[in-house]
């Protein structure tokens, strides 16, 4: 690839988009409501009735990275079909497509929208290229955060560093609501969980620099933002780098909460809330150590648990995220542990089907017992592998009884509300 650039793209018109807006609402969510794949938090609470399900846009990050860095580019976030098409009629050289697996059966149509209009390259991105059948539509596919091989193809140089671009959405819930940003401190994940895509999309660990960080944090509380999330698949494996970024949220006073990993944090909890953590994402999956040590999670579950329950005492808004339909889960199984879940006190709880996403060891595991064809249920809602003990149907109805019986919205609701730095909030002072 080095090299390309300077010949055949430093002058293209290029866009980049996710794919269309009616693709990534879903019509067969949990208790037959829709489902917003956009909504990280909507997606948890679906089986729930709507006035109480918790809303919060997810702007597609990676196009905002590549536009941050390489501003010559169009990006389109979300279009609908009629927008796409409209963009198209612009005479763009090279289209991009950023999607996931479950959108996958919606390539095909939009690669040839772009033929028709007379677009030279498609290009496609984002974890949807490992799913088999990418390699066919598109003249080339990119795995791993985009910004320095698009740029050396597009630019025909190199990037001194890579830029974090502002990513700012509302968090709403009834009628409150407040901003969030989501802050990167890396890219990329080497833990190697054998369900997970990152490892094998993107490897290796790429820091972003704290002039970049900072930066962003500046416009954050410039912004009003209420809240960071910091969306490392685990934050804290660096820790020098991560204490860092902890250190200048609290300079600027800005409430954050991050994706992690309880061995990460466990003795250090006290030292983050007084940099004004509020809260983590901590990856349970099973409460038993089969389960755990077949998908790759070199951690205990009673550490795990014990870690949860401290963070529930210490006030900190904790969400755990819970995987159903391993290997030996039995309904009866299921049951018992969601009620043992529910037990934590947790603020939210991400609860998903074991899937296994193309390219993942997961994948080649459990290759020859799938089921389920349909890349649209590639969504970590449905149960796409013959499971020994439950079928697809009992799956939706243990994911809909762990999400009702969980998320339960009086004590998120009440979770939510503001408070001063170092109060508990009532509903965990009851627990």
């Amino acid at each position: 690839m080095p090299g390309e650039g300077n010949s055949m793209y430093t002058k293209a018109k290029v866009l980049i988009t996710t794919v269309p807006t009616e693709v990534l609402i879903s019509h067969d969510g949990l208790n037959n409501h829709n489902v917003d794949r956009t909504d990280t938090y909507q997606a948890w609470t679906q089986a729930i009735e709507e006035k109480h399900q918790i809303r919060i846009g997810c702007p597609p990050a990676g196009l905002r990275f590549l536009k941050a860095n390489i501003p010559r580019i169009d990006i389109l976030e979300y279009p609908t079909w009629e927008q796409y098409q409209s963009a198209l009629e612009d005479a763009y050289d090279l289209v991009g497509i950023s999607y996931f697996t479950c959108s996958m059966n919606a390539l095909p149509r939009m690669v040839r929208m772009a033929r028709d209009a007379g677009v030279k390259e498609v290009w496609g991105g984002c974890y949807g290229v490992l799913t088999p059948g990418s390699e066919r539509l598109f003249d080339r596919i990119f795995t791993g955060s985009g910004e320095n091989v698009l740029y050396e193809l597009l630019e025909g140089g190199r990037l001194d560093r890579i830029k974090h671009p502002a990513i700012i959405s509302d968090l709403r819930y009834r009628v409150f609501s407040s901003k969030v940003g989501y802050l990167y401190t890396k890219r990329g994940c080497n833990m190697k969980c054998s369900f997970c895509s990152t490892h094998v999309f993107l490897p290796s660990e790429e820091p972003i620099s704290m002039v970049e960080i900072e930066k962003v944090l500046d416009v954050y509380r410039r912004e009003g933002v209420t809240n960071v999330v910091i969306y490392d698949e685990t934050f804290m494996t660096d820790v020098e780098h991560s204490l860092a970024v902890a250190g200048a949220l609290a300079e600027r006073e800005l409430p954050w909460v991050c994706l992690t990993r309880a061995d990460r944090i466990k003795d250090r909890l006290s030292q983050l809330s007084d940099l004004y953590m509020e809260g983590a994402i901590i990856g349970v999956e099973s409460f038993r150590e089969t389960s755990l040590q077949g998908i790759g999670k070199r951690q205990k579950a009673e550490n795990i648990e014990k870690t949860i329950k401290e963070m529930v005492r210490l006030g900190l808004r904790t969400v755990g995220t819970y995987m159903i339909c391993h290997h030996d889960d039995t309904v009866e199984s299921v049951y018992a542990d969601i009620q043992r879940l529910s037990s934590l006190g947790l603020f939210l709880a991400q609860i998903t089907i074991l899937t296994p996403f193309p390219a993942t060891p997961l994948w080649f595991e459990l290759e020859n017992r799938i089921i389920d064809t349909d890349w649209n249920h590639y969504d970590a809602y449905h149960l796409v592998w013959d499971h020994p003990y439950i079928t697809p149907g009992e799956a939706r109805d243990l994911l809909t009884h762990a999400q009702v019986t969980i998320n339960d919205p009086t004590r998120y609701s009440k979770a939510l509300r503001p408070r001063p730095k170092g109060e508990v909030p009532e509903v965990y002072e009851s627990l």
